[in-house]
This record gives structure tokens, sequence and C-alpha cells, in this order.
């Protein structure tokens, strides 16, 4: 959707720009900024885990390797084995 903000724009039109754009998740040291759904765009690396949290990898299209933290490990439930 293009939205040209004039006097026909309306208020439902921007809250919709909005919506489909997101709130910013990470930003690289280059300046860029991605919503999630620009960080699911973003070529995957992998992943790393600690004892502390885990951590999704992605390269931004400066060459830069960025992180998001995916929870703490702390957070995940413990494997249960049922009928043992």
């Amino acid at each position: 959707m293009t939205v040209q903000i004039g006097s026909t724009t309306k208020v439902t039109d921007i809250v919709e720009l909005r919506q489909l754009r997101g709130p910013v998740i990470k930003r690289c040291a280059c300046g860029a900024a991605f919503t999630q759904r620009q960080w699911n765009a973003l070529k995957l690396v992998g992943y790393h885990s600690d004892d502390v949290e885990e951590l999704e990898l992605r390269n931004c299209g400066c060459g830069s390797t960025i992180a998001i933290t995916l929870g703490s490990v702390f957070q995940k439930p413990a494997l249960r084995l049922v009928g043992m």
C-alpha cells in the first residue's frame, strides 16, 4: 500500500501503514533498522546458546552479523519423560 500524505489521507490509512511496518526490533551499527518482517528476510547465520540466553544471528546488508535474543534458557520448559 502506498500512502501519500495530503488532504485525502485518512487516519485509518496511517494506522494500517504503521501496522504493516511494525515496531523496530533491531538496529545495526550502520544505522539500518529492522521490523520483525524485515528481520526475517535477512540471511540467517545461525543460533548461539549459552547458559543464560539463546540468540538468533542474521547478516545486515552492510555485512555485519547482528543478533536478537530469543529468550532466556531458564524460561524454556524442562524436558519431561512421560510413561517411563
